[in-house]
């Protein structure tokens, strides 16, 4: 239960880490923040420094920044208080983009800054089981996906930690249907199995059917760290907008178009089995996480970061404001729209992962 906690407190700083992107922005061009929040609410601890409330809220999962006049009518901006110079809503069209954008850009910079950290750390090689085929010899010991292979046994010939790819597909290949003996980390447990071979297997499967990876990551120095990390990330940014494009695109088109896409539920089972697998690699999902997070609000969606830029873009274009009643309500109807596919994609994760 703790290391759940752990892992969603993580995550959760990721989206804290994008609205301060927002937040130090806003504070640059003089646009005044009611209100920091860790979570959502209701509050369970809230403290004013200077004209800014940060509170810490009972929904841990994400983060917020209410800046001034954000949801204000002009109609009700006297009435509540509004400092019309301090409106987010004043800023010039560029000032308030920034604004916008300071968000992604700041999940870029961490996705960066994470991967990079990878590079300086540097991760052991080892043999990782990355699939297991159903009724396999594998699948009835039970070997399971995420496994690391530190010992592989038959006919006297012995490989050991880190075992090579190519050594342990010539030992399977030697054995045969004769039985293997392995010892499997899991965890934080060191497990022992034997598993019997079969001859003739199913085509792509081998004789045990596990399909295997090298995971590990080379120790680089400071400045080749930092280089690396640039690279992954921008890598990360191109594969998951591409994924994203495909996801939308079929949409219409196919039934399973969605069936990849993962809600919180999904993300916090798979960091826990990623978490299990050790820190670094804990730390390399929430690279990519992060990095999610920059391209998903880019999207030219109502209620996010790439809707509200549309907005800014478009009063730029007309010379002037689009109505406040408006643009509130066109971003209810995206938060509602957002909701109701967390509610589905939540009930997805739960039948895939339970």
């Amino acid at each position: 239960m703790l290391e759940t906690i752990l892992i969603i407190v993580s995550i959760s700083l990721l989206i804290v880490a994008h609205e301060a992107g927002h937040f130090a922005v806003a504070k640059l061009f003089g646009v005044r923040v009611d209100e920091f929040g860790f979570g959502f609410p209701p509050r369970i601890l809230s403290k004013k420094l200077g004209e800014t409330l940060y509170s810490v809220n009972v929904l841990p999962f994400g983060g917020f920044v209410r800046l001034h006049g954000e949801g204000v009518t002009a109609g009700d901006a006297e009435e509540t208080g509004i400092d019309e110079k301090r409106k987010f809503s004043s800023r010039p069209a560029w000032q308030r983009a920034s604004v916008l954008l300071g968000g992604v850009a700041m999940n870029a910079i961490f996705g960066w800054i994470l991967f990079s950290v990878v590079f300086a750390a540097g991760v052991p090689f080892h043999l990782a089981v990355s699939d297991v085929a159903p009724d396999s010899p594998a699948a009835a010991v039970p070997i399971l996906p995420n496994d690391i292979i530190v010992q592989a046994s038959y006919g006297g010939e012995t490989l050991n930690d880190p075992v090579s790819l190519s050594g342990f597909i010539s030992l399977v290949n030697n054995a045969g249907d004769g039985e293997i003996a392995l010892k499997i980390k899991r965890g934080g447990e060191t497990l022992e199995y034997v598993v019997r071979g079969r001859l003739n297997p199913p085509d792509g499967q081998g004789n045990l059917g596990v399909s295997l990876l090298n995971m590990g990551v080379e120790r680089l120095g400071f400045a080749k760290a930092i280089y690396e990390g640039a690279k992954s990330a921008g890598l990360t940014v191109y594969f998951v907008a591409v994924n994203i494009w495909d996801v939308i695109s079929k949409l219409f088109t196919s039934q399973d178009a969605a069936s990849g896409v993962s809600g919180p539920v999904g993300i916090v089972v798979i960091a826990r089995q990623t978490s299990e697998l050790g820190i670094i690699f804990f730390i390399q999902l929430l690279a990519m996480i992060s990095l999610n997070l920059t391209v998903l609000n880019l999207i030219p969606f109502p209620a996010l970061d790439g809707g509200k830029i549309i907005v800014v873009a478009l009063e730029r274009l007309m010379g002037r404001a689009v109505p406040e009643r408006a643009t509130i309500a066109v971003n209810s109807v995206g938060l509602l729209l957002l909701a109701i596919i967390l509610v589905l994609v939540t009930i997805q994760d739960v039948n895939r992962f339970f």
